[in-house]
């Protein structure tokens, strides 16, 4: 498995040595948590822990305990990965040829690690991303949608809360019962290499190993900023709703270099959740990338969450495609697995991927 996944970045990394044009339809964020992909990608208005910087820093309001996660762990590929393995094996280099053989297929993979430190009102978090697709279209009249990307960096997120409402009854957990607006803000500074592209068909009949040189897009730094609010309107012990709007990369991330920027995300969602014994039920609703001009549909996350002692299930709709995943977190390690479908396309039903996606997270709590 590990020389397949050395000679599939390399192929990608291959293809992703020639210049072109970025497409539209490949809309990328930072950092995806298994969890809210899980979820269907709902969860702007419910994120409260380690994810929060990377969904909406309003929720690094309620961390309220120190916590140190030494290293987090993150693998994602598309299905073709696992079921074409015996094709890829067959690949020695970058050429015309090799492109037949792939096409029709989507090929994905990414490895995301982090190591974060939380406490009461912060989170800063240190990641590095590598990722690489491949997606070959229409023998006829080949269109290649390739890239190779690194990134690197770090993200600082503070956020802090007020409470209203009438307070019920007496004591330290008199507050639970109040309502609550948080309110985050985070930085981060990064750096990125290569990007996304479309290869024409007139480089594709030409194209050779030996041809390439330089990677897309060269090495540059970027410095970005993120903005969250979360109201948490509580009717009854058991019973809190929630809205939640945050703008990530406002202004988006450009690094220069030919490197590719990272877009602003505009997102608002609302979500309820019920609590019943032991365990609690989720439901929330997302719609993404309010600020891009782009088939309405594709920005629509449905999801849910049951969350029980150490075990949460998750399900959900992420742009009209069912999502579903479970986490499980005990003491020192926390475990979460998602298989959900991403748009590859402009329009929803167009060119949709399916991927999975694992992550485990070694921490230590306070």
């Amino acid at each position: 498995m590990a020389e397949l996944m050395r000679k599939l970045l390399g192929i990608v990394l291959l293809f992703a040595l020639i210049p072109g044009m970025a497409s539209a339809g490949m809309y990328r964020s930072l950092l995806r948590s298994p969890e809210a992909l899980a979820m269907g990608g709902a969860y702007t208005a419910i994120v409260d822990d380690i994810d929060a910087p990377f969904y909406n820093p309003a929720g690094v309001a309620a961390i309220d305990h120190l916590s140190v996660h030494y290293v987090t762990v993150a693998p994602t590929v598309s299905d073709y990965v696992l079921g074409g393995w015996q094709t890829l094996s067959k690949i020695k280099s970058a050429s015309g040829t090799t492109v037949n053989s792939l096409m029709g297929e989507n090929i994905f993979v990414q490895a995301t690690a982090t190591a974060a430190v939380l406490a009461p009102g912060l989170a800063i978090v240190g990641l590095y991303d590598v990722q690489g697709a491949l997606y070959a279209k229409n023998q006829a009249f080949p269109k290649i949608e390739y890239g190779y990307q690194t990134t690197s960096g770090v993200q600082t997120s503070f956020g802090w809360s007020t409470k209203d409402g009438r307070k019920r009854g007496h004591g330290k957990k008199n507050g639970d019962f109040l309502n609550e607006w948080r309110f985050g803000i985070g930085v981060k500074l990064l750096s990125r290499t290569g990007g996304y592209r479309l290869l024409p068909a007139s480089q594709l009949f030409s194209l050779s190993s030996q041809s390439l040189s330089t990677l897309v897009g060269g090495k540059g730094t970027g410095y970005g900023g993120d903005l969250g609010v979360q109201r948490l309107q509580r009717i009854n012990p058991n019973l809190t709703f929630y809205w939640g709007a945050a703008f990530l990369n406002a202004g988006d991330v450009t690094f220069g270099n030919g490197a590719t920027p990272l877009k602003g995300d505009l997102t608002s969602g609302i979500a309820a959740t019920f609590k019943q014994g032991f365990g609690s039920v989720t439901l929330a609703y997302d719609i993404a990338q309010i600020n891009v001009s782009d088939d309405f549909a594709k920005k629509q996350n449905i999801g849910a969450r049951l969350s029980l002692p150490m075990l949460d299930v998750y399900g959900g709709f992420h742009q009209g495609y069912l999502t579903y995943g479970a986490g499980f977190d005990v003491w020192l390690l926390r475990i979460g697995a998602a298989i959900y479908r991403e748009e590859i396309g402009e329009y929803q039903k167009q060119n949709p991927e399916s991927r999975m996606t694992f992550r485990a997270d070694l921490k230590m709590e306070f």
